[in-house]
């Protein structure tokens, strides 16, 4: 990396803000049957695994927009655009930091990978969810989990995941960004508009425990050439006055993290931290946010450097499905605030309708 220069972020504008909405860890269950038993031996529910859990076979009958042991059913990511599209007419653009394929993964092959991924920014952009900035999450892989950097040997690859975000994203980001995307593991660059704020979208999944192809006799400390991509594109940001939002699924100070790549992100906070404005994660499925500091001995507001803001998730599985909308300040793009919508899925009347 270049060294630091002498400069700090800019103070707020005062300009009304703008509003931004955050969606993340929609698990949409495309294969939800209404009617299906909710009360199961599996990690997810609401199937017609056996024929006693078919409709009309059991006790334990699913409505028709979810339930807490099963994931997502398409009423409900509808259900969730639609209220966007409501609650927040005049949104600016959404972050959607990954995790669309549902958690029935004993199952998932590469076919339905594709389709799911297909379904869902389809339906995103029939239901006028507007300009999206997507990322890559861990189960959106056949298996889940699976995804191996190119020094890795193996016949075995996710460029289909690649090529079909790729595909997916190009209207809103651009031909030559989506080209990007395919070419370096669904990572892109990309200015918003006609604006100052750049777009950076990470794959966090080289970074994650649970990504067994990590796990070499000498581990890479930077697989497939993420970090150092990111340190370029950053560089460039820095040099065109550009302020910068840093997307990713898995946050990097979660435990799911390994501890190494953890600490060279880390490091490249601490050198940006004028430049990026926040970043934005998903993965825990919980409402939540970390703090980054220059001085980890000295965690004072002095020294806390950094905002990771966590999403929570659509799928009942985690609880009330939920959404995030930020105010943002339209010059320096800061966030100034933000709100959380949920829907109470242990309304008596939730199975009429979610209401937002």
């Amino acid at each position: 990396m270049s060294p630091k220069p002498n400069m700090s972020r800019p103070n707020v504008s005062g300009e009304t803000p703008i509003q931004v909405v955050h969606i993340s860890d929609i698990h949409v269950d495309l294969s939800y049957e209404a009617g299906a038993s909710y009360s199961c031996n599996k990690n997810i529910c609401c199937r017609p695994y056996t024929s006693s859990d078919e409709p009309g076979n059991n006790s334990y009958p699913a409505g028709p927009y979810g339930n807490p042991a099963c994931d997502t059913p398409l009423s409900l990511e509808e259900s969730l655009y639609r209220a966007i599209d409501a609650l927040v007419p005049d949104r600016a653009f959404t972050i959607f930091t990954g995790d669309i394929v549902e958690g029935a993964v004993w199952l998932v092959s590469e076919n339905e990978v594709g389709n799911d991924i297909n379904s869902a920014y389809s339906t995103m952009k029939s239901l006028n969810l507007g300009s999206v900035y997507g990322v890559v999450g861990n189960h959106d892989a056949a298996p889940v989990n699976s995804f191996p950097p190119p020094a890795v040997d193996t016949s075995y690859s996710t460029q289909f995941v690649y090529n079909s975000l790729s595909t997916n994203w190009d209207s809103w980001i651009g031909s030559s960004s989506a080209a990007d995307a395919a070419a370096n593991y669904g990572c892109y660059s990309v200015l918003h508009d006609s604006t100052s704020l750049r777009i950076i979208s990470i794959n966090t999944n080289f970074w994650y425990k649970e990504n067994f192809w990590m796990y070499e006799s000498t581990m890479e400390r930077d697989p497939a050439g993420i970090l150092a991509w990111l340190v370029s594109e950053l560089e460039a940001a820095e040099t065109a006055g550009e302020r910068v939002w840093l997307l990713g699924h898995m946050p990097m100070g979660a435990s799911d993290a390994f501890h190494d790549h953890s600490e060279y992100f880390d490091q490249i906070i601490r050198r940006f931290d004028a430049t990026i404005v926040a970043t934005f994660f998903g993965h825990t499925h919980k409402d939540e946010f970390e703090i980054s500091y220059s001085d980890y001995t000295n965690q004072t507001s002095a020294t806390a450097n950094m905002v990771a803001y966590i999403a929570p998730a659509l799928t009942p599985t985690s609880g009330n499905p939920t959404f995030r909308v930020y105010s943002v300040d339209p010059v320096t793009f800061a966030i100034l605030d933000y709100s959380v919508y949920y829907t109470n899925i242990s309304s008596p009347n939730y199975q009429d309708g979610p209401t937002w």
